[in-house]
């Protein structure tokens, strides 16, 4: 089995807010694509280096960086990324036993904790889907 290393990033720019008030766009065309709220494009080149920092600020390596085996698959899903604090859902396959768990920022009542500046974050295991694995990842 290949070693597939997916990096999947939702929602980078999808939680930001543009400066100022909304911009109207006008639709000239039914054909035209999906409108982009104005936000400018980033390549996925232009996104490696936050999600890099995202993960270390998390506490977890680069995925770019992880040596996996052929029998080893890692998927992240990062949410947030903009006014919001960055969480990310980790789901690990190794040699077909898979492993979740969720990053998310450490909070008390309702305040995030910060330390130095920088986000505490707390990494929580996910105990198996209630429909299994198997239906999951099928």
């Amino acid at each position: 089995m290949k070693t597939i290393l997916t990096l999947l990033v939702v929602a980078l720019l999808g939680s930001c807010s543009p400066a100022g008030p909304p911009v109207p766009v006008v639709v000239n065309s039914p054909t035209q694509g999906p409108i982009d709220e104005g936000l400018p494009p980033m390549t996925y080149q232009q996104m490696l280096p936050h999600v890099a920092r995202l993960s270390k600020e998390a506490g977890i390596p680069n995925l770019k960086d992880v040596k996996l085996s052929d029998t080893q698959t890692e998927f992240r899903l990062w949410k947030g990324l903009g006014i919001v604090l960055p969480r990310c859902f980790v789901l690990k396959i190794d040699d077909s036993n898979p492993a979740a768990s969720f990053l998310s920022v450490k909070t008390i009542g309702t305040k995030g904790v910060f330390r130095k500046g920088h986000p505490v974050y707390v990494n929580t295991h996910l105990n198996e889907p209630h429909s299994g694995w198997a239906n999951l990842l099928a």
